[in-house]
């Protein structure tokens, strides 16, 4: 029977939503979680420990670039994030202060639940959310971080809306988040 709701929830859901990525490690600046396609929108739902969090995008084309993050809201006080953008030799390119901002409540249709909405890097569309800009080729590295480095998150990366036609793909994405 749950096979089958979960069937019934991948096929009735909506497109228009990130794809979840779980991170279970933390990815350091030596070993940080590699991004494909930075284009296509996904979710990377991870937890500080103590060190901040690397990602790290190497593409050969110009692309467009966007990049938020979410804290989990779960009372009325939230935990800041902050992000930057490095080029590869680590010079600090677009930073997004997140102890500056007024994070707000958002609810996300998708999980079914409430976040606090952090910064963004990108640019402004007059709409809920930022949009992305063109980005030279190269190798950049994101990085998540807040004073002490602890707390959950969820980093947006790009922002082209797309999942893959094949059933099982969607299952094993969505299963983990169901």
């Amino acid at each position: 029977m749950r096979i089958f709701f979960i069937i019934l929830f991948v096929i009735t859901a909506d497109v228009y939503a990130h794809q979840p990525k779980l991170i279970n490690y933390s990815p350091s600046l030596d070993k940080p979680h590699k991004v494909f396609y930075p284009e296509i929108s996904k979710a990377y739902y991870s937890e500080l420990t103590g060190q901040p969090h690397y990602y790290i995008i190497e593409s050969e084309n110009d692309f467009l670039f966007y990049t938020s993050i979410l804290s989990p809201k779960v009372d009325d006080e939230y935990t800041w994030f902050s992000l930057e953008v490095l080029d590869k030799n680590q010079n600090l390119i677009y930073k997004a202060d997140g102890s500056k901002l007024d994070w707000t409540a958002w609810y996300e249709p998708y999980a079914r639940d409430w976040y606090w909405k952090g910064p963004e890097i990108g640019i402004d569309t007059g709409k809920e959310f930022q949009g992305s800009f063109a980005i030279s080729a190269g190798t950049y590295f994101i990085k998540v971080f807040n004073e002490k480095n602890i707390g959950h998150y969820s980093l947006a990366v790009g922002e082209a809306e797309f999942f893959g036609s094949n059933l099982w793909e969607q299952i094993l994405t969505w299963t983990p988040i169901i």
